[in-house]
């Protein structure tokens, strides 16, 4: 799967276990990145706003800094 430079920049953060909800991006952003099966659709445990990557995730981040 393609990501944008905005996608690119999300799975960065979710990447460095940053936390994402609520705070520089919301639902409408993540929810296609959930759909597409990069971004695990529930929140870590007890680690506000944090999200997981997938391997999917993993790997379209991993193709758009190959390029």
């Amino acid at each position: 799967m393609q990501v944008d430079v905005h996608q690119q920049k999300l799975l960065r953060w979710v990447e460095a276990k940053e936390p994402v909800l609520g705070i520089f991006f919301n639902m409408s952003e993540l929810n296609p990145m959930i759909a597409g099966g990069l971004i695990e659709n529930r929140p870590v445990p007890r680690q506000k706003g944090q999200l997981v990557l997938t391997e999917a995730g993993k790997a379209a981040l991993e193709g758009a800094t190959s390029h």
